[in-house]
């Protein structure tokens, strides 16, 4: 009767290893698919913020700004970055360039890529 309990114990331990080892791997693996990029965000007045971003292959950049952003949109365009937002009367307005380049669709159709840098900034029109 002991030997048959000490079995099941170590057995139980066993099972409960693989499924610790399991779950460090699904972490590990998960943690490494992250990208990195960074977003600067520059008002009218020129003051600026940037800030690294991590997010996961695939994502748009709208997707990436509301997980690390306070984001108002109208109509898929960005109206108001962290409470800065544009100025219709004075023709102010957010615009975005993408590793010094500018954007050529709307950030909720742009794929973010690893490394890239982002820079949003007001601008009179």
């Amino acid at each position: 009767m002991l030997a048959v309990v000490s079995l099941s114990a170590c057995s139980q331990t066993t099972d409960q290893t693989q499924a610790s080892s399991k779950e460090s791997v699904t972490s590990h693996s998960t943690s490494q698919s992250l990208l990195k990029a960074t977003i600067t965000v520059t008002d009218y007045e020129k003051k600026e913020t940037k800030t690294d971003v991590e997010f996961e292959e695939g994502q748009s950049l709208m997707e990436v700004l509301k997980a690390h952003f306070t984001i108002v949109e109208e109509n898929g365009l960005i109206t108001s970055i962290n409470g800065v937002s544009q100025d219709k009367d004075k023709g102010i307005y957010w615009m975005y360039k993408v590793n010094n380049e500018m954007a050529s669709v709307g950030a909720k159709d742009f794929v973010l890529k690893n490394g890239d840098t982002v820079q949003f900034y007001q601008e009179k029109y």
